[in-house]
């Protein structure tokens, strides 16, 4: 049985999902529900979200930033 996986824009609904998988991931690296709900209200263009028949199993979010300064982690 073949899976079928889509990249889809990420809706604030997500953001517990996509935390989920950053902590599953990076561990204390990881980021929280704030920060991933944040990003996509505020660059929502630059969120995607690996969507699958058993949810989602990836995520790429990107987002501006001033130049030589990028933000830190959990902000």
């Amino acid at each position: 049985m073949t899976q079928s996986f889509k990249w889809r824009q990420a809706r604030l609904g997500d953001a517990a999902e996509v935390a989920r998988l950053s902590i599953a991931h990076l561990g204390l690296y990881a980021e929280g529900v704030e920060v991933f709900d944040e990003r996509i209200r505020l660059a929502p263009s630059g969120c995607y979200v690996l969507d699958g028949a058993a949810g989602l199993i990836g995520y790429m979010f990107s987002h501006p930033w001033t130049r030589h300064r990028p933000p830190a982690l959990h902000q």
